[in-house]
């Protein structure tokens, strides 16, 4: 199976194929100590957005940690069997 990313004027795009059953799992995780904004097709955090297209179930978690970041809440998206592939983009908050 090939995942492809590829740049954006402001970001990467992820695409995953999917076939009949598939079940595409994908974390990305957000730093400070509040939790990022969920809408129907994104989840924005203080320096980065996430977003797709199609349906997906979203999970947060906090209680996360890295090296440089003491404060991490998870997003994991699911997204289950269906037909095409899952494109998700990431790139930082618009200002303005």
């Amino acid at each position: 199976m090939t995942f492809v990313f590829a740049p954006t004027d402001d970001g990467i795009r992820m695409t995953f194929p999917r076939q009949a059953g598939d079940v595409i799992r994908y974390s990305a995780f957000f730093p400070g100590t509040n939790k990022p904004d969920r809408r129907r097709h994104a989840i924005t955090g203080h320096e980065s957005i996430v977003s797709w297209r199609g349906r997906a179930g979203v999970h947060l978690r906090a209680g996360y940690a890295s090296a440089v970041d003491p404060h991490l809440t998870r997003a994991r998206l699911t997204f289950r069997s269906g037909t095409g592939p899952v494109r998700i983009k990431v790139g930082p908050v618009p200002t303005g």
